[in-house]
C-alpha cells in the first residue's frame, strides 16, 4: 500500500504501531482502529500487521478507506502459520524488514507493539537504531499457552519464552497491562520490572457510542444472552449450559441468546444438557456492526472463563464492557483479570462462589432481582463509562504518549523508575 501520511501536515512524533492482530478481524477493529482515529489526530501513524491471505476483499477495501481517512500509512504482512515452526520466523522477520524499511523512510519517534512477536521486532528496531517501544500486553502469553496445552509448563521452549518475556520487559520503555492483577502478577514474578521500568493499566475498551442503553417494555420477553468466542479454549461453555439450564428453570418464558463466530453445532454440544431450554436458544452470528444491536435485546449477560490460572490474570473481557455499556448485569465467575473486583465494587452483577450446583443456584437467585432493575442498568452503564469507554482509554494512550515525546531518558531508549 502506499503512504498517506502527506494528508495532513507531518507532525514531530511518527509511531510505528505493531500488530500482530489482524485489522480484518473483529478485535483488530474494535481494539487498535478505534484507538488509532482518536490517537492519529496529533500522531502520524504507520500500521504493522498480520493478515491472512484468504481474507475478505470486501473487508480489506473498508479498512484500506479507513487508514486514508485517517492518514494511516498501513502495511499488511501476509500471515504464515506452516509449516509450524519455520512459519513463526517467517512472520518475524518480515516484520523486522518492514519495520527497518519504515525506519529509513521516516525516523521513527517510538514504536508501539501490541503483544508478544510485535514486541521482539521492537526490540531489534531499538537495538539497531536507539528506538525506544512500548510493550502493550494484552495478555500473560507464556502462561495462555500453558493453559490452552499448547506448551507444557517447565518444557524447553516455555523456559525460553518465559526467558524472552523477562528480556522484552527489562527493555520496554513503557510496559502496557490490561488488568492491575496482570501487573502485579508480573511484578511478582519478575521484581526488577517494578523498579525499572514504568507501566500503564488500560483495560480493553468498547464503544459506547454504539453500545448504549434501550429502554424495552415492561411486558417485552426477557432475553438471556451470552456474545464473543465460545470455543477457544479459554471460555467455560459447560458453565455457560448449567447456567442457562438453572436460569430456564426459573424463568420459563424466557429466551436465550449467544452471538458468536465459534460453530453452532460445537457450541451446542460444548453446553451439555440443553433439554430444558433447547426450544428456547439461538446461536448466531453477527457482525461487529450489528453486534451492538443484538446486546440492546438482551437483559442479563453470562460468560464464565477458565478462571483460577495465572493466565487469566492479563485477562479483560471486552465482552464485559459492551454488555454493561447496554446496561446489562453480568453473571460471571472469579480468577479472570479485574472482573470480580469490578462486579464487586461496582454491584453491576454476581460472580458464583464456585463451580457447584448449589453456588449457581445461589449466583442466580441473587442476579435475577438486579435485571431490567434501572438503578442497576444505571450503574452498569456507569461503571463501564468509569472504565471500558474509548475515550477513556484513548486518553490514557494520549497521556503514554506524551510521556514517551517528553521524557528524554525514553527518547533515548533508557528505562525509567516508578
Amino acid at each position: 500500500m502506499g503512504t498517506y501520511l502527506g494528508k495532513k501536515p507531518l507532525s514531530k512524533t511518527h509511531v510505528l504501531y505493531i500488530s500482530r492482530t489482524s485489522m480484518l478481524e473483529p478485535l483488530g477493529q474494535t481494539q487498535v482502529l478505534n484507538y488509532l482515529e482518536g490517537l492519529s489526530k496529533s500522531v502520524d501513524f504507520t500500521l504493522i500487521s498480520f493478515e491472512k491471505k484468504e481474507s475478505d476483499d470486501e473487508k480489506r477495501e473498508k479498512v484500506e478507506i479507513f487508514c486514508e481517512k485517517n492518514s494511516i500509512d498501513w502495511i499488511q504482512i501476509e500471515y504464515r502459520n506452516r509449516p509450524r515452526f519455520l512459519a513463526g520466523f517467517v512472520n518475524f522477520w518480515a516484520g523486522i524488514v518492514n519495520a527497518v524499511k519504515v525506519q529509513r523512510r521516516r525516523p521513527i519517534t517510538f514504536v508501539h507493539s501490541r503483544s508478544y512477536i510485535p514486541a521482539a521486532i521492537a526490540l531489534f528496531v531499538k537495538k539497531f537504531f536507539g528506538v525506544p517501544y512500548v510493550f502493550d500486553l494484552r495478555g500473560l502469553w507464556p502462561e495462555e499457552l500453558v493453559t490452552s496445552h499448547r506448551i507444557n509448563r517447565g518444557s524447553l521452549a516455555h523456559r525460553l519464552i518465559e526467558r524472552s518475556e523477562r528480556y522484552l520487559l527489562l527493555n520496554a520503555a513503557i510496559v502496557v497491562s490490561v488488568t492491575k492483577a496482570g501487573t502485579e502478577w508480573l511484578c511478582k514474578k519478575y521484581g526488577e520490572m517494578a523498579s525499572l521500568t514504568r507501566s500503564y493499566v488500560i483495560p480493553g475498551s468498547a464503544d459506547l457510542d454504539r453500545f448504549k442503553v434501550v429502554e424495552q417494555q415492561a411486558s417485552a420477553q426477557l432475553t438471556i444472552g451470552c456474545h464473543g468466542s465460545i470455543l477457544n479454549g479459554w471460555f467455560r461453555p459447560d458453565l455457560l449450559g448449567r447456567a442457562f439450564s438453572v436460569l430456564a428453570q426459573r424463568l420459563p418464558l424466557a429466551k436465550f441468546e449467544i452471538v458468536t463466530t465459534s460453530d453452532a453445532e460445537q457450541v451446542l454440544k460444548a453446553l451439555g444438557d440443553t433439554s430444558s431450554y433447547s426450544d428456547r436458544l439461538r446461536i448466531y452470528e453477527s457482525s461487529v456492526q450489528e453486534m451492538a444491536e443484538a446486546l440492546s435485546a438482551h437483559d442479563l449477560s453470562v460468560f464464565f472463563y477458565a478462571g483460577g490460572k495465572a493466565s487469566e490474570l492479563g485477562r479483560s473481557p471486552v465482552r464485559m464492557g459492551e454488555a454493561l455499556g447496554c446496561g446489562l448485569p453480568v453473571l460471571t465467575n472469579s480468577g479472570v483479570g479485574d472482573v470480580a473486583e469490578i462486579v464487586h465494587e461496582n454491584e453491576v452483577g454476581v460472580i458464583i462462589a464456585d463451580e457447584t450446583d448449589e453456588s449457581m443456584q445461589a449466583a442466580v437467585d441473587q442476579i435475577l432481582p438486579m435485571i431490567r432493575d434501572m438503578k442497576v442498568k444505571a450503574r452498569c452503564r456507569f461503571t463501564a463509562e468509569k472504565i471500558f469507554s474509548l475515550s477513556v482509554g484513548t486518553q490514557s494512550y494520549q497521556k503514554l504518549y506524551e510521556e514517551m515525546q517528553d521524557n528524554k531518558s525514553i527518547r533515548n531508549g533508557q528505562r525509567i523508575c516508578l
